[in-house]
């Protein structure tokens, strides 16, 4: 079958997979709901770029989104800490 003729059907029969893998890359299971949800709308996406090894190309994209999404949290913290503000009240033990 060419990769093009994927069907959602061929896609979603890997589900439990990949839940499986969002829970071995996540942190918690809310993180992992996320990591999976985003994870099938990517592939969901891009199917037509799917191989035929579908579980190494879904591991693929799981991998991806959740370093993207690691990446995408490292860098709001360091946005906030670079626009963060010193204290403008004393501290408590000085008044």
């Amino acid at each position: 079958m060419h990769s093009a003729e994927r069907s959602t059907e061929e896609l979603l029969a890997h589900v439990g997979w990949v839940r499986r893998v969002a829970a071995a890359l996540a942190r918690n299971a809310d993180e992992a709901d996320e990591l999976e949800q985003e994870t099938w709308s990517a592939a969901l996406a891009h199917s037509h770029a799917a191989p035929e090894d579908l579980r190494a190309w879904l591991a693929g994209v799981v991998r991806r989104v959740a370093a993207l999404r690691r990446r995408s949290e490292r860098r709001r913290d360091e946005r906030e800490r670079a626009a963060a503000r010193a204290e403008a009240l004393e501290d408590t033990l000085e008044l």
